[in-house]
């Protein structure tokens, strides 16, 4: 359960088979990319399937966005600064007691909120900097196994067109 898998081959109705066949004996979320990854198109296919299923990734985008939106409030309320609101109740000399609200607005004369907002672009760039870090280790490990399948298919074809054939002519 939770498992995720990108299935990448040539052919698609070999490759829409061996997932099905996936599919019916387990609980396996099976993508399908047909293609050759040694061509760089599909390469970008494969890439772009991976980073979808990145939850990692995923995360890294929603923090951006909500620290996007946070970065927005920070600008537009600005101008509030350390602003306070509550409850006023005064006595005067005959024991009458009066009861309001009171409002306190700071004059943005000097503090304008660039504290809060610099403080909100600074987290934003952080967290723009984790997902291209990210980003970066999926391209790597990618390429990685990439360059694992070309050597596996490098040993396949020396094994199949010379070793075997020396083997059944001895």
């Amino acid at each position: 359960e939770g498992v995720e898998l990108t299935l990448i081959a040539r052919t698609r109705e070999t490759l829409e088979q061996t997932a099905a066949e996936i599919r019916a004996a387990t609980r396996v979320k099976v993508t399908c990319v047909p293609g050759d990854v040694g061509n760089e198109v599909d390469r970008a296919a494969l890439l772009a399937s991976a980073r979808a299923q990145r939850l990692d990734l995923a995360a890294a985008n929603e923090q951006i966005r909500a620290l996007e939106t946070r970065l927005a409030s920070a600008r537009r309320l600005a101008w509030l600064g350390d602003s306070e609101l509550g409850a006023v109740a005064e006595r005067d000399g005959n024991a009458a007691t009066r009861r309001g609200a009171s409002l306190g607005l700071p004059l943005p004369l000097f503090h304008q909120g660039q504290g809060h907002i610099a403080r909100a672009n600074a987290e934003l760039q952080i967290a723009v900097a984790g997902r291209q870090q990210l980003e970066t280790m999926l391209d790597a490990e990618l390429d990685t196994q990439l360059e694992q399948l070309a050597e596996s298919r490098r040993q396949y074809a020396l094994y199949r067109e010379r070793l075997i054939p020396q083997r059944e002519a001895a």
